[in-house]
């Protein structure tokens, strides 16, 4: 089987995009290129880190949407405050949750005002580490350098996005 130029042919360095890659290849030439290459990967990591993520925030008793409330109002920076629309929550019932549970206060204005509580703070913060820990744990084998080069790739990618 012939490589496509964009599939390695060292098998050290051949990864599930390359394989499905060469598949669309033989099958449809050319329709595998570098933005199908790229979306793929992105795929696999993202679904690769979500599962640590995901593993971390049930140790926590914490949902995707309550981890990204905590983890906002804390990245925020002392009083750890910001309104429902800022924090980018798509699901309002996050703050709900949490409020019942004594992590944040949910002020009564439109929009409303939510701020972490003392417990909120610890959480947040310990959630944070978990999921950052979980996340250089799955890393681990990747080395230092591929990982700034990959972050510096995916930046240019987003910036150039938008």
């Amino acid at each position: 089987m012939s490589h496509p130029p964009h599939v390695p042919h060292d098998a050290a360095t051949h990864d599930d995009v390359d394989r499905l890659a060469a598949r669309w290849d033989a099958e449809t030439p050319g329709i595998a290129g570098q933005s199908f290459m790229l979306a793929a990967r992105v795929e696999r990591l993202h679904a690769l880190l979500d599962a640590v993520t995901r593993d971390r925030l049930r140790t926590l008793d914490l949902t995707r949407e309550e981890y990204a409330l905590l983890a906002a109002l804390r990245s925020a920076g002392h009083p750890y405050e910001g309104t429902v629309p800022s924090v980018e929550v798509s699901d309002a019932d996050a703050a709900a949750s949490l409020a019942a549970r004594g992590l944040v206060e949910v002020g009564a204005g439109t929009p409303a005002v939510v701020r972490l509580t003392v417990a909120g703070e610890q959480l947040a913060l310990s959630a944070v580490t978990a999921v950052v820990s979980g996340q250089a744990v799955a890393l681990r084998t990747v080395p230092a350098g591929a990982l700034q080069e990959a972050t510096a790739a995916l930046r240019a990618v987003l910036v150039a996005l938008g």
